[in-house]
């Protein structure tokens, strides 16, 4: 069977800076939230063969997304104020946690599959025409290489099940957030 995007869940790390995670669901508002895996690739054709070699050679991943502006929810408010108050740089990252939740954890009620990623919010536009609900859109980039681990929906807690490179822990910096 064909799997739909409620198959996914889409956590947001709302907390301050140097405070513990606080995740809260993408959800409730949000309209699209896709991934964009973003493959580049290298094409060489040498001078004794007819047909060209392809390799992947990297990734630029990002996340697009559209959501009514819903001040009540913690993760859509989040992505709100970084373009609301022209947030740059590190304050304008967040981590963001994908879930599987097609793929539980054998043993452990509640916790799936899960992807973390460092992502920098490039909020884009507000919008909404009279009478309408305002919307906010833009695209959440990845930094650096996605932390492959498990995320228990109950307790909001992602657990990284890979050891994180140091080039992971410096762009992610806590890898058990």
């Amino acid at each position: 069977m064909a799997l739909k995007r409620k198959d996914f869940a889409d956590y947001l790390n709302t907390a301050a800076k140097d405070t513990d995670a606080s995740y809260a669901l993408l959800g409730y508002g949000v309209e699209s939230l896709d991934e964009e895996p973003g493959a580049q690739t290298d094409t060489t054709c040498y001078i004794n063969d007819e047909t060209s070699s392809t390799t992947v050679t990297k990734y630029e991943t990002q996340f697009p997304y559209t959501s009514e502006i819903i001040m009540e929810q913690e993760a859509i408010k989040s992505l709100y104020l970084t373009g609301r108050n022209h947030e740059t740089g590190t304050d304008a990252e967040r981590d963001y946690v994908r879930v599987d939740m097609f793929d539980p954890v054998s043993g452990s009620e509640g916790t799936y599959q899960a992807r973390k990623f460092r992502v920098a919010n490039e909020v884009s536009k507000f919008s909404g025409e009279g009478g309408e609900k305002m919307k906010v859109e833009g695209v959440l980039h990845a930094i650096g290489d996605p932390i492959q681990g498990t995320f228990n929906v109950t307790t909001k807690t992602f657990t990284a099940t890979q050891a994180a490179t140091q080039s992971d822990t410096n762009k992610n910096q806590s890898v058990t957030n």
